[in-house]
């Protein structure tokens, strides 16, 4: 199996290494984007050099293509099998979308159709859902919308959960996902493909209006709300002042943080 892995974090280098050291794939080309400078090691792409992948930016891949192939690029895309798109947030187009011959995978860290599109974990949280998961499912030109390979769900407290301790969960349970997906595909199994129905794209502008403390709401939704956007270094619930922004934190996620410097795992 030959294929080009699209991703970021140490989630996506997780996964690069189980298919390259469990399954032996050969990996063509890893891409991705700059991670940021408190991410903790190993940054895929800092795996991808120590296992002599090359690695390149998504316009790079696509310029690489449209020009037939140039050798000099340090890299081969001819001949691929497959394309793992794993927390990669840029949209993948033409010409590499239609390359893979078995087409493109996107493992997206939350339930589809209910979350698809961006901030998945606030959302759930804001919504009061007591379910969440993660989901694969086949690529098409629009936006978390092909048919759905599996979606796995797991349970949702969202009285008590964070967007961050929600991450982590999500997390381990789609690199369960992924090693399911590429197990059957390693053994030349069919994959199943389910149509699905959007309910509702999550946009980058509707995330940040959500995320603000407004004068009319009361202690229940602003305690919500702290809770579903507590994603630290980022930005989480807002308040402003005069034109400046502040996140807000609980005294309960405070007391959390001392907990866990003062029991390090």
């Amino acid at each position: 199996m030959r294929v080009i892995f699209c991703g970021r974090k140490t989630y996506a280098a997780d996964a690069l290494r189980y298919i390259v050291g469990k399954l032996g794939w050969e990996v063509a080309l890893v891409i991705t984007s700059n991670e940021p400078l408190w991410m903790p090691s190993p940054w895929l792409s800092e795996y991808a050099q120590k296992l002599h992948i090359p690695v390149a930016t998504l316009s790079e891949a696509n310029n690489h293509i449209t020009r037939n192939f140039m050798v000099e690029s340090g890299f081969y895309l001819k001949g691929v099998d497959l394309l793992i798109s794993y927390l990669f947030s840029p949209k993948i187009v033409e010409p590499l979308l239609s390359l893979p011959k078995m087409g493109c995978i996107n493992f997206h860290p939350a339930p589809l159709p209910e979350f698809a599109g961006f901030g998945g974990y606030n959302y759930a949280i804001l919504e009061e859902s007591e379910w969440y998961g993660c989901s694969a499912h086949f690529m098409d030109e629009s936006i978390d919308t092909g048919d759905i390979i599996k979606v796995r769900r797991i349970a949702l407290d969202s009285n008590n959960e964070t967007a961050f301790s929600l991450e982590r969960r999500t997390q381990a349970e789609m690199l369960l996902l992924f090693r399911e997906i590429c197990d059957i595909i390693d053994r030349g199994d069919k994959l199943p493909r389910v149509k699905q129905h959007r309910v509702h794209l999550i946009k980058r502008g509707e995330f940040e209006k959500a995320r603000e403390i407004r004068p009319e709401d009361n202690i229940e939704v602003v305690d919500r709300k702290i809770r579903a956007f507590w994603y630290p270094p980022y930005p989480g619930a807002v308040y402003k002042i005069n034109g400046k922004t502040y996140t807000l934190v609980s005294d309960d996620i405070l007391y959390s943080l001392g907990e866990e410097l003062n029991n390090p795992r």
